[in-house]
């Protein structure tokens, strides 16, 4: 007996990534099932086919958790291997093994005013503090002094549990995001920074345009998402002034909506039947 392939998706409320999926489903006759992580049953694990797909849209700890709970060896992610699945490898630390391109960075962000000092050294002024986990441009602070370096770290570090890296600061007037599946870029557009403000990405309604990067450029994010265990990812990309490119960021998920209804490109869709590709391998 054959068994129906199924897409199975880990979500909390729909958004523009869900409708599209669902639509690129619906177009192919395959079942879209939601897996809410707010509200999953863990006495029910689901036995998948080796014709299954999985993916998370969420970012939350408890889709996070939700995921690892339900993956195995039959279902088609776009993990490229089930170990790297279920590992917890610091991106920021896979991007200095492989020698990506990336601003200098400092991993966890200190009190200590003798490391501030080193550490502002090593980066110089104006150097960027980044609260791990926001997006848009929420939660980067540009830092052009020591004295601010130092009360805003006290600062920042006296109100509890918080995750902070501090970057050197590159000084861009746009930034890439490229979208890879596989070991391609199937979309790109470009993040234009507003006036009076070095984010690129600024604001939850961005000014961006479609546009398309040179060869060595693609060749980055591909190698970034290859880097870091997966077959589809967002690759972020400041470009300074000069033309040097630094990878600012893979995600995986990623909002790919803002290229696909920009570009047109059919990202959803590319995304399933890269997926049902799998399935058909492995059966």
């Amino acid at each position: 007996m054959i068994r129906i392939m199924k897409f199975y998706c880990i979500y909390i409320k729909e958004d523009d990534s869900v409708r599209l999926l669902k639509e690129a489903c619906a177009k192919r006759k395959i079942p879209f099932i939601q897996l809410d992580p707010e509200n999953y049953d863990y006495t029910q694990r689901i036995r998948f086919s080796k014709r299954d797909m999985l993916y998370r849209v969420v970012t939350t700890s408890s889709g996070r958790d939700l995921e690892k709970f339900l993956l195995d060896r039959n279902v088609s992610t776009f993990y490229r291997s089930y170990e790297r699945s279920v590992s917890s490898i610091s991106n920021i630390l896979v991007y200095e093994k492989e020698d990506i391109p990336r601003p200098k960075t400092i991993y966890r962000l200190t009190r200590n005013k003798k490391l501030l000092q080193k550490y502002a050294e090593k980066l110089g002024f104006p150097l960027i503090i980044k609260a791990m986990g926001g997006s848009h441009g929420v939660g980067i602070l540009k830092i052009d002094s020591l004295s601010s370096l130092y009360s805003i770290s006290d600062y920042l570090l006296s109100k509890g549990p918080g995750s902070f890296v501090m970057k050197e600061f590159v000084d861009v007037t746009s930034s890439a995001r490229l979208i890879v599946l596989g070991n391609k870029v199937i979309d790109s557009i470009k993040y234009l920074a507003p006036e009076n403000d070095f984010r690129s990405n600024e604001g939850a309604v961005p000014n961006v345009t479609k546009a398309s990067f040179p060869k060595n450029i693609e060749k980055i994010a591909t190698r970034t998402v290859k880097a870091l265990g997966v077959e589809f990812g967002g690759v972020d990309i400041l470009i300074s002034k000069s033309g040097k490119p630094y990878v600012a960021e893979m995600n995986f998920p990623c909002f790919f909506p803002r290229c696909q209804m920009l570009t047109g490109t059919d990202i959803a869709g590319k995304m399933i039947d890269h997926l049902a590709k799998k399935t058909t391998v492995r059966n």
